[in-house]
C-alpha cells in the first residue's frame, strides 16, 4: 500500500507541475526485435545483482570504518571524499533522479568504462553518506545506478539497451531492498508497463538470490 501510494503521489505531483518534476521514462522494450546479439543484454542481470552485493558490503565497511571513528566529524569527511570523487565522476553527487534523465541522451557519449566506474562509486558513496549521517534514501542513487550499468553492457556488448536498463535496474534494486513488490512498484514510475515484466522478474531474482524473501 505505501509502494501504491508513492506511485500515485509521485504521478500527481508530476501531472501538476510538470515533466520537470517527474521521473526520466525508458522506451519500451521491442520483444520482436530482439535476435541473438542483442540477448546479450541479459548479462545485466547477474550485473546487477553483483552490485547489489557490492553496496551491500561497501555499506559493512563504512560502518566499520565510522565505528572507530568516535572523535571524527564524519558526516564532514564524508562530503570531503564526496567532492574529491566528484571531480572525476561528477554524476555521482546528489540523489540520481535528473542525472538519470541525462543518461536517456548521453549514456552513449560518456562510454561503458565510465558509466560502470560511476555506478561503483555512487554505490559505494552511497552507503558512506547513510552511514554517515546525511538525509536521503537509496532509492534513486540505485535507480540511478541500475540504468547506468544497464547501458554500460548495452555498450559493451552490443546488447538490446532497454532490455539491459530493465534487467540490470530491477536486480539493483530488488536485491538491494529484498522487496520485489516494492522495487516493481517504484520502478513502474520509470518504465512502461511492457517493459515491468522484465524488470518484476529481475527484481524477483534479485531478491531472492541475494537472501531475501520478502514482499
Amino acid at each position: 500500500m505505501a509502494a501504491v501510494g508513492f506511485v500515485f503521489g509521485a504521478l500527481g505531483i508530476s501531472r501538476l507541475f510538470g515533466p520537470g518534476a517527474g521521473f526520466p521514462r525508458f522506451d519500451d522494450i521491442d520483444y520482436l526485435e530482439l535476435n541473438a546479439s542483442a540477448l546479450w543484454a541479459l548479462l545485466a542481470l547477474p550485473l546487477g545483482w553483483a552490485l547489489a552485493r557490492l553496496a551491500a558490503y561497501a555499506g559493512k565497511a563504512a560502518q566499520l570504518v565510522c565505528d572507530r571513528m568516535e572523535t571524527v566529524p564524519k558526516a564532514i569527511l564524508c562530503g570531503v571524499v564526496l567532492g574529491l570523487v566528484a571531480l572525476a565522476l561528477p554524476e555521482v553527487l546528489f540523489s540520481g533522479q535528473s542525472g538519470t534523465r541525462d543518461l536517456l541522451d548521453g549514456w552513449q557519449a560518456m562510454g561503458a568504462g565510465v558509466l560502470l566506474a560511476t555506478c561503483v562509486a555512487k554505490l559505494a558513496l552511497t552507503q558512506l553518506c547513510e552511514e554517515t549521517g546525511w538525509i536521503g534514501g537509496e532509492f534513486f542513487p540505485l535507480t540511478f545506478c541500475g540504468v547506468a550499468a544497464g547501458y554500460a553492457v548495452a555498450i559493451i556488448t552490443g546488447g538490446d539497451p532497454m532490455l539491459a536498463v530493465a534487467l540490470s535496474t530491477g536486480a539493483l534494486v530488488g536485491a538491494s531492498t529484498g522487496k520485489w513488490l516494492l522495487s516493481t512498484c517504484v520502478l513502474a514510475l520509470c518504465f512502461p508497463p511492457v517493459s515491468l515484466p522484465v524488470v518484476a522478474l529481475a527484481a524477483v531474482v534479485g531478491a531472492k538470490t541475494n537472501g531475501h524473501s520478502r514482499n
